[in-house]
């Protein structure tokens, strides 16, 4: 599982995954049955394409095939690398040739009826543009969704009703139970409006953004490292920025290292 937000206001987008992933593939048992097989937690899952002023982050599984995210994120740079200037600067076209990638090669992998599923976000601005765009891809479903220049918002994906009840004040599991009480629509409605947090990203900075998007991630990996179960996500955290005309920045990003032992 994972935990990842993503955050637009006027001065830019900010993005940031925690480290968490699982991998799908055949299983050791007689009949070989595909699922998760593996739980890693130091997995990269926020990538930055090329040198351009573009980032995208992957959740669900960790692999599609025998490749990890990474290894697909490098192999698409290669083809991106070749494109023209106009291309490369155009954050719309090089998401329309991330989607045709990733596509096939998910189809590729999974000829079987229980896919496994992943999502991508792709963050940035195009080089003519002063806002930034993000668009989302999930597969297998093929769904997409982009937020245009001026859909400010904070948006999360994974492990979401941790940041859903500080963010909207409530578990996002009562309207189901209220309904099940019989209770009328429009004071649902009343009541999931009423407590919601409010941000003013029009003028936000973005090093308020930035504490934002960590306040997400160290959260809820910290309630998720005291509830019961196997851990879902959890740290090293990567954040990056994107800021107009055409700047990207690392605020934390993970190295390699040795913990403990000899």
């Amino acid at each position: 599982m994972t935990i990842e937000a993503w955050i637009k206001v006027n001065d830019g987008i900010v993005l940031g995954a925690d480290s968490t992933t699982q991998i799908w593939g055949r299983g050791t048992d007689q009949n070989q049955t595909e699922g998760v097989i593996k739980t890693y937690s130091t997995a990269e899952k926020l990538f930055r394409i090329d040198e351009l002023p573009i980032a995208v982050m992957s959740y669900g599984m960790g692999n599609i095939g025998n490749q990890s995210i990474k290894m697909l994120l490098l192999e698409f740079e290669k083809i991106i690398k070749k494109e023209t200037k106009e291309v490369k600067g155009n954050i719309d076209e090089v998401f329309n040739k991330f989607e045709d990638f990733m596509i096939k090669k998910y189809e590729y992998a999974f000829n079987v009826s229980d896919k496994p599923d992943i999502g991508f976000i792709m963050g940035g601005i195009s080089k003519s543009q002063l806002g930034c765009k993000s668009f989302e891809l999930v597969l297998p479903s093929k769904k997409k969704e982009e937020k245009k220049e001026k859909d400010l918002g904070l948006f999360w994906r994974g492990i979401h009703n941790v940041w859903n009840r500080l963010f909207r004040g409530f578990d996002t599991r009562i309207p189901d139970f209220l309904n099940e009480k019989k209770v009328d629509d429009q004071i649902i409605k009343e009541i999931i409006s009423k407590y919601k947090l409010h941000l003013l990203y029009e003028v936000m900075p973005l090093q308020e953004a930035i504490k934002i998007i960590h306040l997400i991630l160290y959260v809820t990996s910290a309630i998720d490292d005291i509830s019961i179960g196997p851990p879902m996500c959890g740290p090293p955290f990567d954040i990056a920025v994107i800021e107009p005309p055409a700047k990207f920045t690392w605020i934390k990003k993970k190295e390699f290292k040795i913990e403990g032992g000899p």
